[in-house]
């Protein structure tokens, strides 16, 4: 099988005023236009060289009529504009939708190869859903994760390329199985009956690519987007208001979907096997083990209260990327640190209660007056404060909690204590010490 490259080359940005809602306009128009027909020619390549010939007759007497749109955007659905309008018989996609998924996949790469945490990824993605428009336009993945594509990095390109090709030709054929369904749109049906439809247009993707061999591994990228994308559980006061909100959804993802994902692609794993790769069986038992713990994930409450306090907090200065096991790394436009106290990236420990966390911090000291950003893997904090001598006096945040603290410089090392309200201590302590 070959799958058609649907990745394109990305203009240099234009300076133009937004016109629509911050999250449909992360691009520019003209970074769009000549997108537009890129990406449509990469699909209708593989839609009629790859994918309807391995259609049964079935299948192809019923999609024959779905027209195939390509908008540059999709006003109120981006980033994630992929649709099927019964009333049209029309699948519908955006070049904003795809070339959104095509930097995250890029970054997914570029963090992986380089060894780098991929949770700054989850980070971007939760600061978009949560994103105020008072703040204005959101930044870019790339931009906002301080990563630049570089065509000499063969490998990340190609990571990169295998993994958005495979999520767009599910993300599409997902789309084509509502079409072949002649599903409601999940706001004209019960919950129930969305999930349905869901788990049917999943298979029906599924069963496409399985007849090419092609293991859907960019499939788990694509699921972990939309699980960070999209409103969770702990974004409601009730369960039924959170199953309200996923059966009006384009693209509801649930536990269940999620379940069902992963059964349904492991009791047909065999028919991997007959791809010309070694070890597609195992890598299609594998996936299945991967969507499987992520519906994990998506079920577990106190997860989702976790990714929503990040989310809230975020900042993109926060995204510069990290090592793995480190919370926070200093922004990558940042001025370099000036070797005076209470200035620089600084690591070590809170303890909160009895229990310690290790937590890292970035300060930034001009004369007297310091302010900073920390995180201790539950959020992101700021502070803000004055030296005096070797103490520090400050005001921290994290969300809508807030209080003081005192950190003190002791041979080398940073300690001090901090308190809610207008206490400096009370709700634990902190020990840290300036890191490379």
């Amino acid at each position: 099988m070959r799958l058609v490259g649907l990745c394109a080359a990305l203009l240099l940005l234009c300076l133009t005023a937004a016109q629509a809602a911050p999250k449909d306009d992360i691009y520019d128009e003209q970074e769009l236009i000549p997108l537009q027909g890129s990406y449509l020619r990469g699909w209708r390549d593989n839609y009629d060289n790859v994918f309807a010939p391995r259609f049964t007759e079935e299948e192809r007497r019923r999609l024959a009529r779905v027209e195939f749109r390509m908008e540059r955007r999709v006003p109120g659905f981006e980033p994630f504009a992929f649709l099927y309008r019964r009333d049209l018989n029309q699948v519908i996609v955006s070049a904003a939708s795809l070339l959104f998924l095509e930097d995250v996949m890029y970054a997914y790469a570029w963090l992986n190869v380089k060894n780098y945490d991929i949770q700054s990824v989850g980070d971007y993605l939760m600061m978009l859903r949560y994103w105020d428009p008072a703040r204005g336009r959101p930044p870019k993945p790339l931009d906002a994760l301080c990563i630049k594509r570089d065509p000499a990095d063969q490998k990340v390109a190609d990571f990169a390329a295998r993994g958005f090709n495979i999520a767009v030709v599910f993300a599409l054929l997902h789309e084509y199985g509502h079409a072949f369904h002649r599903h409601e749109g999940n706001a004209a049906v019960a919950p129930a009956v969305s999930r349905t439809n869901e788990e049917a247009a999943d298979r029906f993707a599924l069963d496409v690519i399985a007849r090419t061999g092609e293991v859907p591994i960019g499939v788990t990228e694509l699921f972990f987007i939309m699980g960070y994308l999209f409103e969770n559980r702990a974004d409601f006061t009730s369960d039924a208001a959170y199953q309200q909100s996923l059966g009006a959804r384009t693209h509801p993802l649930s536990p269940q979907r999620l379940q069902a994902f992963a059964q349904h692609l492991s009791s047909a794993s065999g028919a991997y096997a007959q791809a010309f790769k070694p070890g597609a069986k195992a890598s299609a038992m594998l996936l299945a083990t991967m969507i499987q713990t992520l519906s994990l994930r998506v079920a577990d409450e106190s997860t989702q209260r976790f990714s929503a306090m990040i989310g809230h907090t975020v900042s993109p200065d926060d995204l510069a990327p990290r090592q793995k096991g480190v919370h926070l790394a200093p922004p990558c436009r940042a001025r370099a640190a000036t070797g005076q106290s209470f200035d620089g990236y600084h690591r070590g420990e809170v303890v909160l209660g009895r229990t310690p966390f290790t937590m890292d911090t970035v300060l930034e000291r001009y004369g007297d007056s310091v302010s900073g950003s920390y995180s201790y893997g539950a959020g992101f904090g700021r502070l803000k404060g004055e030296v005096r001598g070797d103490t520090l006096t400050y005001r921290w945040s994290m969300g809508r909690t807030s209080g003081n603290g005192v950190l003190t410089l002791q041979d080398g090392r940073y300690r001090g204590t901090f308190g809610s309200g207008t206490a400096n201590s009370g709700e634990g302590t902190i020990a840290i010490s300036k890191a490379q």
